[in-house]
């Protein structure tokens, strides 16, 4: 989407135009204009009609995406499948959004009962889902319907490692609760494990912890969720798991990021420190500069253990990982040497 041209006379337009590319980058454009809409903010008229125009794209698309949520959870019922809805899927049905456009997707999770994946697949396959180009290895099954605003991911744990280990699909299932899909049923997570499972998916499977990455959607969404369900939120449960697996200064410094930019009370127990403040300077230079976190990121994704095992089949053993390494880098430069340079600087979402 264009920006529009720049007005003579029009004071404060550099600064929005600045906000505005920074929001469509992080896709957040829809919230940020749900955000000064409610508050009667008073915007440069090329501005509003911008944010307006995006807001009104992803609500058409959020749309789309529900009514294929409730199509497919209605065939999965009919052959004796209820899905566990998660992340952007749980939060289209579940009432959190008070404003349907107001959140980006990329695609709709969901997990399914160990040993239903292929009759999952058949039914998806029936409603016109094939397997997404693109992805060699993921923790989950990604199918496209041709036409649709994105993919279903099909899961049976609810992440990549270390996820299941922190919060295993049995125990997501165990803690669920039921609600209604269309004319259909599903099951979604507790608010305890839907607030885990943000911060889980953001700042560890997505590396942002590791490489001082800014997640702001993803920070905007544990905002919401903490809102709506701040009560039911169990943060011993959370500050134990995270704590059991190392994960305690992740969680402690994306609170704080949290609460930095999207105005986040810290749950009681988490007061601020040198290190989160640290760990935001990071961000902010990482962020300024445009490439750093996207780099790193881009690197530890395309060397990771298991992507290379799912190419090479080195069987986890150090010196076949080694070479796996190696050989992965000689394939990528020696296959598109400019484009890997362009792909690992480029600044992701």
């Amino acid at each position: 989407m264009a920006y529009p041209d720049r007005r003579a006379g029009d004071p404060g337009w550099t600064e929005w135009h600045d906000a505005v590319g920074v929001a469509m980058e992080l896709n957040v454009a829809p919230q940020l204009w749900c955000a000064l809409r409610d508050r009667g903010c008073a915007l440069p008229e090329d501005i509003a009609a911008l944010l307006r125009a995006h807001h009104r794209w992803n609500t058409i698309r959020n749309l789309a995406f529900q009514h294929r949520l409730a199509e497919a959870v209605e065939a999965l019922n009919r052959v004796g499948i209820t899905p566990l809805l998660f992340k952007g899927a749980a939060q289209l049905v579940d009432g959190t959004l008070a404003d349907a456009g107001s959140r980006w997707m990329a695609d709709l999770d969901v997990a399914v009962p160990t040993g239903r994946l292929a009759r999952t697949v058949d039914v998806l396959r029936d409603l016109g889902y094939e397997p997404a180009p693109g992805k060699p290895f993921v923790h989950d099954l990604a199918l496209a319907q041709p036409g649709g605003p994105g993919p279903i991911e099909v899961h049976l744990e609810l992440g990549s490692p270390p996820i299941p280990a922190v919060l295993s699909a049995a125990e997501a299932w165990a803690e669920s609760s039921d609600i209604a899909v269309g004319t259909a049923r599903a099951r979604m997570l507790c608010p305890t494990h839907q607030v885990l499972h943000c911060v889980l998916h953001a700042a560890v499977q997505d590396h942002n912890q590791a490489v001082a990455g800014l997640p702001l959607r993803h920070l905007l969404t544990l905002t919401s969720l903490i809102q709506v369900h701040g009560r039911c939120v169990d943060w011993a449960l959370i500050d134990a798991r995270m704590d059991g697996h190392g994960l305690s200064r992740a969680l402690r410094n994306h609170l704080w990021l949290a609460h930095r930019f999207t105005g986040l009370m810290l749950p009681e127990g988490y007061p601020d420190g040198m290190r989160p403040r640290f760990h935001e300077a990071r961000v902010l230079a990482n962020f300024g500069l445009g490439w750093p976190a996207h780099l790193r990121r881009n690197l530890r994704l395309a060397f990771a253990r298991d992507y290379l095992d799912a190419l090479y089949s080195h069987g986890d053993h150090p010196l076949k990982l080694g070479a796996a390494r190696v050989r992965h880098a000689v394939r990528l430069l020696h296959r598109d040497g400019r484009g890997v340079l362009h792909a690992v600087l480029k600044r992701g979402n």
